[in-house]
């Protein structure tokens, strides 16, 4: 996923591309991070890979990386 999906429209990504995903569970930490886990890949019909991600809040650009 190079861009992230948000209510208003998408946002530009950097770092490790993720799957897009349905029913994952998300959460903000207190140092600017949101913490992305599981969920479906509905274009394969199976988990989203991977399974887990940060995506980091801190600078001008989104970064993701991939921790598993």
């Amino acid at each position: 996923m190079k861009s992230l999906r948000y209510c208003a429209g998408f946002m530009n990504t950097t770092g490790k591309e993720i799957e897009g995903r349905t029913d994952h569970t998300a959460a903000m930490s207190s140092d600017k991070r949101i913490i992305v886990y599981g969920g479906i890949n509905r274009d394969k019909l199976g988990p989203a890979l991977p399974y887990l991600a940060v995506l980091f809040l801190r600078s001008k650009k989104l970064h993701f990386d991939v921790i598993f």
